[in-house]
């Protein structure tokens, strides 16, 4: 409120006050931000600048330049030699690269047998297996395994002595034998007609057809004859 009048104060007077009393921020001209990239050096170094040498120095330089090079051939020259030397030696001793890769391949098992690692884990799994085999179901479970196998084993053996001894009493039997002397018996006829008609020019069928009583003979008794196989 105005102290001379009474009256209070416009607001627009407030703050035309206010603006002419602060700075400006920036100028129009000048950006709110720095637009300088992170990466870009504000003073790059300058390349160096070689060293000038004299004509002596130079040729100096050049010689052992050419004498380092010559070195460097001189040796791999010599490692060649000595590889060839190496490869004919192996040769002689009967080392081939299989039996160095086998020996390279024994050696690192051996290192790895030999860590702290592989000994804890073997260990650690002997320890597990010697748990499991004496644990009260690994005993059931194996001894139940044996019960069946030889259950099943002497299964197998008494159905074998039942089936031999059932073929034997069958070619034992009466039919059996009477069956078998008859085949026989009509094979024997077959056979003496054959050499006999072809002799005669005539066919093995034509054998067949003249002898139709022992084939019959042989199905009747194949028919009649019933060999039992119960005990």
């Amino acid at each position: 409120m105005d102290s001379t009048n009474g009256v209070p104060p416009h607001p627009d007077s407030l703050y035309s006050d206010i603006a002419t009393t602060e700075e400006p921020l920036s100028s129009p001209d000048e950006p709110l931000f720095d637009t300088t990239p992170t990466g870009t050096p504000t003073n790059p170094a300058s390349p160096p600048i070689p060293e000038v040498l004299s004509e002596e120095e130079r040729v100096d330089l050049e010689r052992e330049l050419d004498e380092v090079n010559t070195d460097i051939l001189a040796l791999r020259e010599t490692l060649q030699s000595k590889e060839i030397k190496q490869r004919e030696i192996k040769r002689k001793l009967g080392i081939t690269p299989m039996g160095e890769f086998t020996n390279k391949a024994k050696q690192s098992w051996g290192n790895v047998q030999q860590s702290t690692a592989y000994q804890t884990t073997s260990g650690k799994l002997k320890e597990w297996n010697e748990a499991v085999v004496t644990s009260e179901t690994y005993n059931k479970t194996k001894t139940g395994l044996q019960t069946a196998g030889q259950k099943t084993g002497a299964a197998f053996t008494s159905f074998g002595s039942v089936v031999t001894r059932k073929l034997g009493e069958v070619r034992g039997s009466t039919a059996f034998k009477s069956f078998e002397e008859r085949v026989s018996s009509a094979a024997t006829s077959v056979k003496s007609k054959v050499v006999r008609n072809s002799q005669d020019g005539d066919t093995f069928q034509d054998a067949l057809n003249e002898s139709p009583t022992e084939g019959e003979t042989i199905r009747t008794s194949q028919s009649a004859d019933s060999i039992p196989l119960n005990s």
